[in-house]
């Protein structure tokens, strides 16, 4: 059961790695925009597929999930987060 645990941490962190990987790789590559009928900004940033706001608007799997946070509008546009992160 241990050696179970221990290959669960490294797959889980092998997906949240490539996850970054992705969206880094959105920032600096054009790449489609959100899915239709999806929000695609959260302030000034574009949330390109595969990532999402909202069920059904990210890949499947929790790690492309990202929030708007537009609790944070005065003075600062809405927040983006993957989990506790803040995204820029």
């Amino acid at each position: 059961m241990a050696l179970h645990g221990r290959m669960l941490l490294i797959v889980q962190a092998s997906l949240e790695m490539v996850a970054v990987v992705i969206l880094a790789a959105a920032t600096t590559a054009a790449l489609p925009q959100a899915l239709p009928g999806c929000q695609e900004k959260c302030g000034n940033l574009t949330i390109p597929y595969p990532f999402g706001i909202g069920k059904g608007c990210y890949m499947a799997g929790e790690y492309f999930n990202l929030t708007c946070n537009t609790s944070t509008v005065s003075p600062p546009p809405p927040t983006t987060y993957w989990g506790n992160s803040g995204v820029t």
